[in-house]
């Protein structure tokens, strides 16, 4: 039985293989960073071997609030992107 949390984002890699781990709805997923290094691991029946408490990068974003959802449009995703980047030509007008 897998173990869920409540963070949801980079935590402490609970089985203990990585520095960090993204934590999704609750359950460790297979996308790990050591550094500024990401990779991939697959999550596995290990026995957690320490409790996955949230971590933050620098100046990034612990939570996920920087990326792009997956059920969003692709539609959408190229919307707000296009927002964004006339909002910075924008400001650099200015």
């Amino acid at each position: 039985m897998a173990t869920t949390y409540l963070a949801e984002g980079w935590c402490t890699d609970p089985y203990g293989r990585h520095e960090a781990r993204w934590i999704s709805n609750g359950l460790p997923t297979a996308l790990v960073r050591d550094g500024d290094v990401e990779g991939r691991d697959p999550v596995e029946e290990d026995e957690v071997v320490v409790e996955a408490t949230p971590v933050s990068w620098g100046d990034q974003p612990g939570d996920g609030a920087d990326l792009l959802r997956s059920d969003r449009s692709e539609t959408s995703t190229r919307r707000a992107l296009s927002h964004a980047a006339s909002s910075i030509l924008t400001r650099t007008h200015d």
